[in-house]
């Protein structure tokens, strides 16, 4: 025998004999009816009884009153599955049908010459009044399985062989039929997907799902997958087709947008292994946020360190990692549920490739877009070159996956850097490795105005950054004028500083100067007009000695400015040579 539909029944609120029956008026509509029928009971009354006996005639249908685990659909699969004699076990609910007549056929065509050992085929819904809608094609996406949203389907359409067909865990209720995919992939690798609608799912006032039992709390089922299935993450084996990747985030006083930042990672459409959130020594909530996830998240790991910043924590997770894949994600950014599904497919596709970045948006501290300045991915193979200059790998490590065994081999992030290590990194990177990138927008980017903020400070501090990244590719600096200008303006800006601040106070003088001016044509004087008068041509007197003396001043410091910036950039011009050549003798 080919088949086996292995079914699970109760009374449905006196609805689900009228159901049955026509769920087998379809199955004699099968082209294909080399099958039989196995269906496990669990009613009070005799009703359904009656159904299979009025069908036995022409359809070879096994009828099992089932006494144990009343009320739950794990025990009633579980003895119909126990009786089957064919060689593919399909599963069908009473109250769901197969609307496509060629389903057995297919599903044989499907599998023959295939060593398949489970797959799914697509369904459709159905309401009380046969209106067909929302056609799907299953997909099997772990995480989201792992969090209760049913990429696949319920398990009516479910096929598999006999020799692997798994028992239903029976301590779950609502999340069987994510449960029971998860256990098959992790048993025996991806499904066989056929994507045709060939079983129609009925939605109905008196289905399971629309009456739970009062006692039911689905958070505790959640957990209970969780705990399941994540404990023994790293020792799971992935298919070829599944690489392990690990996120690592770097965490420092962010407890308003952590929880966001970690639930755009336990969202995600492709497997995360291990998120690691390494605490820089936080003094607000952050830290205990993460921990209370951690107890319903078996593999967010919070690590907790001494403040080192934001680049020793990096390497901190990246350390933990034993994964193939690392991926960064800042503290207060957040990913697109598909981001790590499409920027894993380029891997996939191009073993070549070790780093992926991507596109991003800029978002507020509310999560809403705003109007920024974006860099559009466009570098990909040996872009070197192209991002000596600037940055160009995206506006944040959170955009990055990096192949793990080629971020062991340039030594991880700078230390020493406060601004750019993430540039410093990928140049690092791409010196040795190939990019590539994923155009759509997959990663949220927060920009937040920096407390205490000064323009200029923080420009200087930006630059000095630079150099030093610059310092360490002396060779390839020299050969760029580009670049050698980009440090001549930023000397020039640093040592026109005190200019700046000499111009703006001339300035000043002039205009109070004038002010002063037109305020005594204007003035209505007393009978100490004469003194007020003088007092106030002694205040001209006195910003006129100030706009002299600032401008005599002015002259001097445009002097000195100019000697020193030359002496300056000298040096380090003479730095690059000094270790351009150093490294040509050696």
């Amino acid at each position: 025998m080919k088949f086996s539909i292995c079914m699970a029944s109760y009374e449905m609120g006196d609805y689900g004999y009228r159901l049955l029956d026509e769920c087998f008026g379809l199955l004699l509509e099968q082209t294909n009816q080399d099958f039989e029928i196995i269906l496990s009971d669990h009613s009070d009354n005799d009703k359904i009884y009656q159904v299979c006996m009025s069908w036995s005639n022409k359809l070879n249908i096994n009828y099992i009153r089932n006494f144990y685990g009343k009320g739950s659909s794990a025990p009633n699969l579980n003895r119909s599955m126990s009786m089957a004699k064919g060689e593919i076990i399909l599963l069908l609910f009473q109250d769901d049908y197969l609307i496509n007549k060629k389903t057995l056929e297919l599903i044989d065509k499907k599998t023959k010459n295939k060593k398949f050992r489970w797959g799914k085929v697509g369904f459709t819904h159905t309401d009380e009044n046969q209106i067909f809608y929302n056609p799907l094609a299953p997909k099997f996406e772990f995480n989201s399985l792992l969090r209760g949203i049913n990429t696949m389907g319920n398990q009516s359409g479910i096929f598999i062989a006999k020799d692997a067909a798994l028992e239903f865990d029976e301590n779950i209720f609502m999340m069987l039929d994510c449960d029971y995919c998860i256990r098959l992939f992790l048993e025996f690798g991806p499904p066989l997907i056929i994507s045709e609608s060939c079983v129609s799912v009925r939605m109905h006032s008196v289905m399971a799902s629309r009456n739970m039992p009062e006692t039911f709390k689905l958070n505790d089922e959640l957990s209970y997958l969780y705990k399941k299935y994540r404990l023994n993450y790293a020792n799971f084996q992935w298919d070829d087709s599944y690489k392990i990747i690990d996120v690592v985030i770097p965490l420092y006083n962010c407890e308003k947008f952590i929880s966001e930042a970690i639930y755009s990672v336990l969202n995600q459409t492709y497997p995360v292994n291990k998120i690691i959130v390494v605490d820089d020594e936080s003094t607000d909530g952050s830290a205990r946020i993460v921990e209370d996830l951690a107890a319903t998240y078996s593999n967010l790991i919070l690590i907790k360190r001494k403040h080192e910043g934001r680049s020793s924590a990096r390497n901190a997770g990246i350390s933990y990692s034993k994964a193939e894949y690392i991926a960064f994600l800042d503290s207060d950014d957040a990913w697109d549920e598909r981001k790590l599904e499409k920027q894993m497919d380029i891997f996939s596709m191009n073993n070549a490739i070790d780093v992926v970045y991507s596109n991003y948006e800029v978002i507020d501290a509310h999560s809403k877009s705003i109007s920024h300045h974006v860099i559009e991915p466009n570098l990909r193979g040996d872009i070197f070159e192209g991002i000596l200059h600037q940055n160009l790998v995206s506006g944040s490590a959170s955009a990055v996956i990096v192949c793990a065994k080629a971020l062991t081999d340039v030594g991880g992030f700078d230390e020493n850097l406060d601004f750019g290590e993430d540039w410093d990194l990928w140049l690092r990177l791409a010196k040795k490795y190939k990019f590539d990138f994923v155009s759509d927008p997959i990663v949220k980017i927060r920009r937040l105005p920096p407390l205490g903020y000064n323009k200029y400070a923080m420009n200087i501090r930006y630059n000095r950054q630079l150099l030093k990244v610059w310092s360490k590719w002396p060779n390839e600096v020299l050969k760029r004028n580009d670049i050698l200008n980009a440090i001549n303006e930023f000397f020039i800006s640093r040592s026109m500083r005190p200019v700046q601040r000499l111009s703006q106070r001339i300035t000043y003088y002039k205009i109070a100067d004038k002010n002063y001016k037109e305020s005594l044509n204007t003035q209505i004087y007393n009978k100490t007009g004469m003194k007020r008068i003088g007092l106030n041509n002694l205040f001209i007197i006195l910003i006129k000695s100030q706009y002299i003396f600032f401008k005599i001043k002015l002259k001097d410091v445009l002097k000195k400015t100019y000697h020193r910036y030359k002496h300056r950039f000298n040096l380090l011009l003479m730095h690059l040579k000094k270790t351009y050549y150093h490294g040509v003798r050696h």
